[in-house]
């Protein structure tokens, strides 16, 4: 069937975002397309989040019918142009996309539309905690198949034979913190980090808002301290949670200051959040400035972009008492590299002029995923069957634009693999208000416990 690719069109009354298809004057028949979808934040106070998810995936869309997918699949799959070589056929793709503005019913009301409307077999999203598990009770037992890459939410996938996060977790991210603050004096001065860093504290606390990802994340964060073996005191019932909608951060970091922490891990990701309990932090005396206390945090607080604003509102990062982590292989083999350099100039055509904006780490893993998971339907042999689709996939690795072999992890217990990306997390800290990689990482480290590959979730 020869195919090329249609006009990505855009309803923003609609708040839709379809990417087509056309067969010369006829469109193709419906049986003969494979349609997935997503439910993004497109506007609204965490529209940072999936506006770039969204146009990452559409160009993966794009890409893929164009035959030039960037990344490769391990074992090779064809990216030949039209869409999805299924046997002798090729299959053309039609992505369709809905804003859920930041709000829970919008998010449900487009997994419906998208199911019922729009016969996805496959859906993006929702990434909102809340809205993720209300779409989990309608998608799963319907055998549809969920997909995030910025997920990072359990809930994604523990007990779900259909649910795939290409991301790691909360649990999983502190996991990776939790091997950091027990790590040896000599590696710590090996890797250009003072070997003093940790000696002496004790206590630590926790601060994030109160949904699903963070209190997962606490929960991690117990399982670390466990892990080390008494080194450090911490129960996630300490975690200090703060309500969606928070302005005034005061009385929240006060509760923190209370526990006199030594270490605080901040899970929080909205940059006014977290400006705001940076700022509250030094006047309570929590101050990472001058290393009264440790101040860690998840991928955000090590993007660039961050430590620049941070900067400008008078926030000092490199002090050396700031730490985070990176789940993008940061120090790209040769390979990689040059897949990202063909990456990013056309990214950056498409998107660096409008809202979206240019490259980031997280952009090229939504890029990764959706190009996986479209090498996954296709090595299936059965477009129209979601159990083949699923083995396929998680059997499948990809060498990506966050590093080479990316697979997906499989439970210790059964040896079956699971929806959860194998993930590696990469120390990351600033120093002259740059961001840089320390050389320290952690991958076969930090899968244990049952919120990362258990069958229930907790309460």
């Amino acid at each position: 069937m020869a195919t090329s690719f249609g006009v990505i069109r855009a309803g923003l009354l609609g708040a839709a975002l379809c990417a087509g298809l056309a067969a010369g004057p006829q469109l193709a028949k419906a049986e003969d397309t494979f349609k997935f979808g997503g439910v993004f934040t497109l506007s609204g106070p965490a529209s940072f989040l999936g506006l770039f998810e969204e146009a990452a995936v559409r160009l993966a869309v794009e890409q893929f019918m164009k035959g030039d997918c960037i990344v490769e699949a391990v074992p090779p799959q064809p990216c030949e142009g039209g869409g999805l070589k299924i046997g002798d056929k090729v299959i053309p793709i039609e992505w369709t996309a809905y804003d859920d503005v930041s709000e829970d019913k919008k998010s449900i009301d487009a997994v419906i539309r998208l199911v019922e409307q729009d016969e996805a077999r496959a859906i993006w999203g929702p990434r909102m905690n809340s809205a993720l598990l209300s779409a989990a009770s309608i998608l799963d037992p319907q055998g549809i198949i969920s997909i995030c890459a910025i997920c990072s939410s359990p809930a994604m996938t523990v007990g779900r034979k259909y649910g795939h996060d290409i991301t790691d977790t909360g649990v999983i991210e502190k996991h990776g913190m939790g091997e950091f603050i027990h790590e040896t004096p000599e590696r710590l001065a090996e890797h250009g980090i003072d070997p003093a860093l940790f000696d002496g504290r004790k206590k630590l606390g926790f601060i994030g808002r109160n949904e699903l990802y963070t209190v997962h994340g606490s929960i991690g964060w117990q399982e670390a301290v466990e892990k080390g073996g008494g080194r450090y005191e911490y129960q996630h019932d300490w975690a200090v949670l703060y309500p969606f909608g928070t302005t005034d951060f005061a009385p929240h970091v006060a509760k923190l200051a209370e526990q006199d922490p030594d270490i605080v891990l901040m899970d929080a990701y909205i940059f006014p959040d977290m400006l705001a309990i940076m700022n509250e932090m030094k006047k309570q005396g929590l101050d990472y400035e001058t290393g009264e206390i440790i101040l860690l945090g998840n991928d955000v607080l090590m993007l660039q972009i961050f430590v620049d604003v941070a900067k400008d509102q008078g926030i000092n990062m490199s002090s050396g008492y700031v730490w985070g982590w990176q789940e993008h292989n940061p120090a790209q083999d040769e390979a990689t590299l040059a897949r990202v350099e063909k990456y990013v100039p056309i990214y950056n055509a498409k998107y660096g002029e409008t809202e979206v904006g240019n490259s980031s780490p997280f952009d090229r893993g939504a890029y990764d995923a959706a190009i996986w998971f479209l090498y996954g339907v296709q090595a299936s042999g059965d477009h129209t069957d979601n159990d083949k689709i699923v083995e396929a996939w998680r059997n499948l690795k990809i060498n990506g634009l966050r590093g080479p072999t990316n697979e997906f992890f499989t439970r210790p217990d059964t040896g079956e693999k699971t929806g959860q990306l194998f993930a590696t997390e990469y120390i990351i800290g600033v120093a002259d208000e740059k961001v840089w990689y320390t050389g320290i990482s952690y991958r076969d480290e930090l899968f244990y416990g049952p919120y990362v590959y258990g069958d229930k979730l907790p309460k």
